[in-house]
């Protein structure tokens, strides 16, 4: 991560989100650690659900939070807050790449040699027929 010296005062602020993220509650309750992020059900849910999810669960904590005289725990409810809000950026950045064009090589001979896809989606995907790859 590249951050200029006049920005440095956000790196405890970004390290409590992700500490929240790799030991928090949410973790122990939900069975999460040692998963990948992805296989998370929060991150299921928003990928099921769409950016309604992450936001209205930002604005739930951020609501709940001044509920509370506790200093501790209005900055543990923020910090999740923030948490659900990086998870609405990560959706719209994965549906950002998702739109844009896949570069797509073809041989001479009309079969595909490469598509660009991360993953084969096997005969779910529109070059099946020509991919020489498939298994």
């Amino acid at each position: 991560m590249n951050i200029k010296k006049e920005y440095e005062a956000f790196i405890p602020a970004l390290q409590a989100c992700v500490d929240q993220l790799q030991s928090g509650k949410g973790s122990e309750r939900h069975g999460h650690a040692g998963l990948p992020f992805k296989d998370h059900d929060t991150w299921k849910i928003t990928k099921a659900c769409g950016l309604g999810f992450p936001v209205g669960q930002t604005q739930k904590k951020t609501f709940e939070l001044l509920k509370w005289n506790d200093k501790k725990r209005q900055l543990n409810e923020l910090v999740g807050a923030a948490n659900y809000a990086l998870m609405g950026i990560l959706l719209l950045q994965e549906q950002i790449a998702d739109a844009e064009p896949k570069q797509v090589t073809i041989r001479e001979n009309g079969r595909v040699i490469r598509c660009g896809e991360e993953e084969c989606k096997g005969e779910n995907c529109s070059l099946y027929n020509l991919c020489e790859i498939r298994s």
